[in-house]
Formats: structure tokens, C-alpha cells, sequence
């Protein structure tokens, strides 16, 4: 679908600081949280409804042993 296409389907805007790492690309941290979410749960979160920082997606992400920029 493209990341444009992504962001624009969930409403999102591209990652300012933190973005998911994988041999295949790089890719906005707070909108594949939001959205995976909503693959767990039924329902995706929205951009207003959790934060994407160190504190929010981008940490959650890197406990969970994914790749994320800006994160040691």
C-alpha cells in the first residue's frame, strides 16, 4: 500500500523521531502500534488516543524487541 497510503488510510502523520527498523524498510513507529493494536484487539487506536515517544509506542516497541531509531 505504500507508507503514504498507510498513514493517510489510519490517520496518522509521519514519525518525527522514531521509526521501526526491519530488513525490509523503515516504518512509522506510533502508526504499525496503533494499527497492530487493532489486529490484537479489534480496534485500532488513533494518533490522539496514545502518545508515540520513548514513554508511548516507539518504547513499547523496543521492550518487545523490535529495531527503533532514536532508542539505545
Amino acid at each position: 500500500m505504500g507508507r503514504d497510503a498507510f498513514l493517510h488510510k489510519y490517520g496518522f502523520g509521519p514519525a518525527r523521531d522514531y521509526l521501526l527498523v526491519t530488513e525490509e524498510g523503515s516504518y512509522d513507529s506510533k502508526a504499525i502500534f496503533g494499527v497492530a493494536y487493532g489486529y490484537e484487539h479489534g480496534t485500532a487506536l488513533t494518533a490522539d488516543e496514545f502518545s508515540g515517544g520513548r514513554a508511548g509506542a516507539a518504547g513499547r516497541l523496543a521492550e518487545l524487541g523490535f529495531t527503533i531509531t532514536g532508542i539505545s
